[in-house]
């Protein structure tokens, strides 16, 4: 009956990979809540769909194929582990009556061990969830989001006291974690998973644990092998110590299906190889389907310190270890050809700069579970916020909403209202903008200052006094100014420097705190909106005003300035004279006055403070503005320029690199017992050069660590990066740059990618091994790694053909000039249209 209920409800999904497939019906389940069906807005290859117009797949379709293919392998493994058993209980009845087939103690204590490790339905199940759960985690344009677009904010933030912006351990993976977590509670699927055999609940949540292992290896436990991976001798007694709960050590072999943190061969790489080929429309020369039918598991010794221990990984047959190079080659291939392409890399830059604009933007803000408003970069930290991220936040930016929700409070209203002003003040502009045409407009035109000019309109105009009392106040500011006014012109003229720079600051605070006190009117011609005057001076002047009124304007100053001016009069002679001195004294009176009214009605701090306000609200409106300009940029493919690629030059150590690779292949087998000697032959050629041959050796008793040197290269590459960063700054300072570093490898960085990998012989089936390097060094590299440096120009918005290909040509002479200084190939120096996105080279390498 159990049976026959999940043929009813499991399901059929004609893939265009792997043919016709069927679900358990519980992974059906799964897919059918809202938090798995996000995925179907999430591009798998990112920015590579703008390159490649068939790369339109989705992650939805990926996690599908990956729960397919795990299950596939866990099958395919259970089956000759279901072999093995029946063959050694045959022997074991055949010892029982013949005497020369024996079966001894070794061999029941293997039986038992092969019984216990036997895979069973629940691993099978558990497998297939972990596959199709394990992107549940993915932001918009899939690993845009956690890399680029996450960096970027982190370089934003860093230093600022927001500290809830990022949790710098955050991963994807985690994500994935949670959301899955999340899906189950929302949807009430323990219950059904239950149903099906699995623990989930209590102290027997190993099943549900296991899911979670799978997907992300813990980050305080320690594979067995990760110690062997850093050249580190490991001990003893941590090696009898399983780390995991999921599942026993006896079954360590699961944790290599769906994501192998071991050797990198795993179903979730079998598939995305076989999908982005075939959506990329480029060959796939690997064959996930053999792979699969010679895996089997095996028991593989592992040196300890003391003794050998054996533990159960997925092996595959000694025949196909140049096979397996395949996976590394093929990923290779791909993030050569798409992932780290040139225009894909600008696409993505453009959008990383577009939502960085808009990602406090309160439009763009997502509410959390606890009804906090989170900016984008915070969404992660929450599932009920995070499932509504997808790619679509970038056609939100493009096509804003219509309707906005209604301010709850007189503090919303007011905030919502110098909002809408901003916004129709920026709308006005925006529209009555022309398209700048020269070089010194285009400048003006990227001016953050111009919304400075716009917040000071806005601030400015004139409101009508309603009240007899504000008629009064108006009235005594008005004859006060104009008492002053003429106090000020009978003065002295000023003796020197500091005396006249400290005249011109009052007058220029007087000018400004009339504006200010006048309120504002909305500008009544065309000509007012368009007036514009050099904005930065206008914010420079801006500043030192507001801060001379807060200083010149104070009251007591105020008095001690005019009553230093009544000390150094003399007493009047003539009626006009009089007349002057009760003029200054009720022009004293009325000051003070004024004075209490501003101090009381009209609080520097607070008209600071929304002053402050006003001006954020007009910036995050000019980001979206900036945000829409990019992405729309970017549909119109005007993308950034790609000016300069760079790599790392190693001609001048080939003579010498050549002599080592002779001396080693010599003295191999004398070093073999004291000293390793590993050759790393590059596999690419420059230009007719000779393959590039490098000696790395270590000492067993000395090794070096893989963390070190990957700190090291990352330091050393921050500090290039900088280096350029300022030379480029130096010398253009009016153009923005972008400087990406792209490394193109096996994905095991310095690791011999099937250096983790085991084989088994077909004479002895069960017991796996590494493949000798004698089988596969004469022809294959052990590793390979390129380090690419690319320089990106972000604003050739403005400038006609004629003018942007001048320009390239200055930037890119200026980077081959500083490559040949760095030891640097300049990559696009054969290529007169490196970076160009048109329809002729949009794919080319």
């Amino acid at each position: 009956m159990e049976n026959q209920h999940d043929t009813e409800e499991s399901k059929v999904f004609n893939d265009p990979i792997h043919g016709h497939i069927e679900l358990h019906p519980l992974l059906v389940k799964i897919i059918n809540t809202p938090q798995f069906q996000r995925l179907r807005n999430i591009k798998q290859l990112g920015g590579v769909y703008f390159v490649y117009p068939g790369a339109s797949h989705n992650r939805f379709e990926h996690s599908i194929g990956v729960a397919h293919l795990a299950g596939e392998l866990a099958k395919a493994l259970k089956v000759k582990q279901l072999e093995q058993i029946k063959r050694m209980e045959e022997l074991e009845k055949m010892s029982t009556n013949l005497e020369v087939v024996k079966f001894g103690p070794e061999d029941v204590k293997k039986l038992a061990e092969l019984k216990e490790s036997l895979i069973s339905d629940q691993d099978v199940l558990c497998v297939q969830i972990a596959g199709l759960c394990h992107d549940l985690g993915h932001g918009p344009f899939s690993h845009f989001f956690d890399g680029m677009f996450m960096d970027a904010i982190k370089r934003d933030k860093k230093g600022k006291a927001d500290k809830e912006v990022i949790n710098k351990e955050w991963t994807h993976e985690k994500a994935s974690i949670e959301m899955f977590n999340y899906l189950l509670d929302k949807n009430d699927l323990k219950k059904v998973m239950k149903t099906y055999g699995l623990k989930v609940d209590g102290k027997d949540n190993n099943d549900l644990e296991f899911i979670e292992e799978m997907i992300e290896k813990p980050q305080d436990k320690k594979p067995l092998n990760d110690a062997a991976q850093d050249n580190e001798p490991q001990n003893n007694d941590a090696s009898k110590k399983w780390p995991y709960k999921g599942r026993e050590e006896k079954k360590s072999f699961l944790y290599e299906i769906v994501s192998n943190k071991e050797s990198g061969i795993d179903v979730d790489k079998f598939d995305y190889f076989a999908r982005d080929c075939h959506h990329l429309g480029i060959s796939n020369s690997f064959d996930h389907q053999r792979f699969i039918m010679f895996a089997r598991v095996c028991d593989v010794e592992e040196d300890g310190r003391k003794n050998k221990k054996k533990i159960k990984h997925i092996c595959s047959r000694d025949k196909e270890s140049a096979n397996l190079y395949d996976i590394f080659q093929q990923r290779l291939s791909i993030h050569r050809r798409a992932c780290q392409h040139k225009i894909k890399m600008a696409v993505e830059i453009m959008l990383k700069d577009a939502l960085v604009l808009v990602d406090d933007h309160p439009d763009f803000k997502i509410k959390s579970s606890e009804g906090k408003m989170l900016h984008l970069s915070q969404a992660n930290s929450d599932m009920e916020a995070y499932i509504n991220l997808a790619d679509h936040v970038f056609e939100r930016i493009l096509h804003p909403q219509e309707g906005r929700k209604e301010p709850s409070s007189e503090e919303e209203r007011k905030k919502e209202l110098d909002l809408e002003k901003a916004r129709g003040i920026l709308q006005r502009f925006m529209e009555g903008r022309k398209e700048p045409s020269s070089e010194e407009e285009r400048k003006k035109e990227q001016d953050l200052e111009k919304a400075m000019e716009i917040l000071q309109r806005f601030m400015e105009g004139r409101k009508e006094p309603s009240s007899e009392e504000e008629r009064k106040k108006e009235q005594d500011l008005e004859k006060a100014r104009e008492i002053l006014q003429r106090f000020m012109e009978e003065r002295k003229e000023p003796s020197s420097e500091e005396e006249r720079k400290k005249e011109q600051d009052l007058e220029k605070a007087m000018e400004i705190l009339q504006r200010f006190m006048e309120g504002r009117k909305e500008p009544s011609s065309e000509e007012e909106i368009k007036k514009e005057s050099d904005l930065e001076k206008a914010m420079e002047i801006l500043q030192r005003v507001m801060e001379e009124i807060k200083k010149e304007l104070d009251l007591e100053k105020a008095m001690e300035i005019l009553q230093r001016f009544m000390e150094g009069r003399k007493d009047p002679s003539s009626e006009e004279e009089i007349k002057k001195e009760s003029d200054l004294k009720k022009a004293m009176e009325i000051l003070q006055r004024v004075m209490e009214e501003i101090k009381k009605e009209l609080d520097l701090e607070k008209a600071m403070e929304i002053l402050q306000r006003v001006m954020e609200e007009i910036k995050k409106e000019l980001d979206l503005e900036k945000a829409r300009e990019i992405l729309q940029r970017v549909m119109e493919r005007d993308l950034y320029r790609c000016v300069g690629q760079a790599k790392k030059k190693s001609e001048e150590e080939i003579k010498e690199r050549l002599k080592n690779l002779v001396n080693d292949i010599q003295d191999d087998e004398k070093d073999r017992d004291g000293v390793n000697n590993v050759i790393l032959i590059y596999d690419y050629n420059m230009e007719n050069e000779d393959p590039i041959c490098k000696k790395y050796s270590y000492d067993k008793k000395k090794p070096e660590k893989s963390e070190d040197k990957k700190k090291e290269k990352k330091e050393t590459l921050e500090k290039i990066k900088k280096d350029l960063e300022e030379k480029l700054s130096e010398r253009f300072p009016d153009d923005k740059f972008e400087i990406t570093d792209v490394t193109l490898d096996y994905g095991m960085e310095n690791v011999d990618p099937i250096s983790k990998a085991y084989f088994y012989r077909k004479d002895n089936p069960d017991k796996g091994e590494p493949i000798p390097k004698s089988d596969v060094f004469s022809v294959l590299p052990d590793w390979f790694s390129d380090e690419i440096l690319r320089v990106y120009w972000k604003n050739p918005k403005g400038l006609n053909d004629e003018e942007i290909k001048k320009r390239e040509e200055k930037f890119k002479e200026f980077f081959k000039g500083w490559c040949k200084d760095n030891g640097y190939k300049d990559l696009n120096k054969d290529d007169p249209s490196a970076g160009r996105a048109t329809p002729g080279n949009d794919q080319s390498n």
